[in-house]
């Protein structure tokens, strides 16, 4: 059975996220957003615990905090979805995001 994980999303509604391989097959198709994985959990005890984020800043680090339940550290994207092509790292420290998501539109490397 997969955990419920609230956040708040882009307009401070509550949304409830499904993490676990339930949450990766659930790919939204509304906004781009990425599938970050808590690799702490997967190293330690091969569980997926991830869902799928929305890549809009302020909201990605504190939807990041809610998702890991700590500090955003032991994290990696492994997915994503209506950003293109080109994938962002699978490690950024949150305030990078606009950068790279800026990069990804502009199609510099």
């Amino acid at each position: 059975m997969s955990e419920q994980l609230r956040m708040r999303g882009e307009r401070e509604n509550e949304r409830t996220y499904e993490t676990g391989w339930e949450a990766w097959d659930d790919v939204p198709r509304d906004h781009p957003a990425v599938f970050v994985l808590d690799t702490d959990l997967f190293d330690e005890h091969g569980e997926v615990h991830g869902a799928w984020l929305r890549v809009n800043q302020p909201y990605f680090a504190g939807q990041l905090k809610t998702l890991l339940g700590r500090e955003p550290s032991g994290w990696a994207v492994v997915d994503q979805t209506g950003l293109g092509d080109t994938m962002l790292p699978e490690h950024f420290h949150p305030d990078e995001l606009p950068t790279l998501l800026s990069e990804l539109r502009s199609g510099a490397p």
